[in-house]
């Protein structure tokens, strides 16, 4: 319970920050998106959503954090940008008409993934060991 309780703090402090940011992010992204093109505007948010969703699957898969680096984001990003601007996708509305369910998206997905990884500890320390292994078993009864 000791993740979960952190992951929950966590979450507690991100929406914090969002709800007091938001509506200087949101403004500031709305006049930026007046200059930018669809393409651009699509690549940073394709870009930033792969940013913030590294640290929230890491707890599960802790070498993600690796793979996802900034300058990874930014290349798929930049990469996803244009063919979503050719099929006529605007990332950049999504923020605006998703927020809700982007925001419960980003609080819930950890907890989830915390319970299910609680989940299978809590199996497996109720799984006999088998003979010769001698792990978590033997040090359990001591």
């Amino acid at each position: 319970m000791n993740e979960l309780d952190g992951l929950a703090a966590a979450a507690d402090g991100v929406d914090g920050q969002v709800a007091a940011n938001a509506p200087q992010a949101v403004q500031a992204a709305q006049e930026e998106a007046m200059v930018m093109t669809m393409a651009d505007t699509n690549g940073r948010a394709v870009a930033g959503v792969l940013e913030m969703a590294a640290p929230l699957i890491e707890p599960l898969y802790p070498s993600v954090a690796a793979v996802y680096t900034p300058d990874v984001c930014a290349q798929v990003g930049g990469a996803l940008g244009p063919v979503l601007a050719k099929y006529g996708i605007d990332l950049g509305e999504w923020g605006g008409k998703y927020k809700e369910e982007l925001t419960a998206l980003f609080v819930c997905v950890p907890v989830a993934l915390a319970t299910v990884k609680a989940i299978k500890e809590d199996i497996a320390a109720r799984t006999p060991a088998e003979p010769g292994e001698g792990g978590a078993q033997a040090g359990a009864a001591t």
